[in-house]
């Protein structure tokens, strides 16, 4: 069976202050996180016209308040969340989230998290 054709819209290099850490000495204040959004959509005539499409300066706003409403210990918790967030859009059939930590590691840039969600098939 061939794979249905579906449209990208893709958020590259986001960074987002949010509070996480497994550590006490990271609890304190916010860090600055490195987000990527791949978010999948049926192939359609979008025909230049926003409301059949995802906004995602309106998504953008949504994640960071949904992020902002609680601190996380994992950066997989925060890319779980990103996700929920995204697919909320039930026009989303699927979401790639990486959640990028820089200067967690010595001598490493970033340490990451990726994930991939299906939004859930309705009956």
């Amino acid at each position: 069976m061939a794979e249905q054709p579906h449209d990208l819209i893709r958020i590259r290099g986001w960074e987002l202050k949010c509070l996480v850490g497994v550590y006490e000495e990271e609890r304190h204040a916010p860090r600055t996180l490195h987000i990527d959004l791949t978010i999948h959509l049926p192939a359609a005539d979008r025909q230049d016209d926003l409301s059949r499409t995802v906004d995602y300066a309106r998504l953008q706003q949504a994640i960071a308040q949904a992020l902002s409403a609680t601190s996380y210990r994992l950066i997989e918790s925060v890319a779980e969340r990103i996700a929920a967030v995204v697919l909320e859009d039930k026009r989303v059939t699927a979401v790639t989230v990486c959640v990028g930590k820089p200067g967690v590691l010595p001598g490493v840039r970033t340490v990451e998290a990726e994930i991939t969600r299906l939004q859930e098939k309705s009956d």
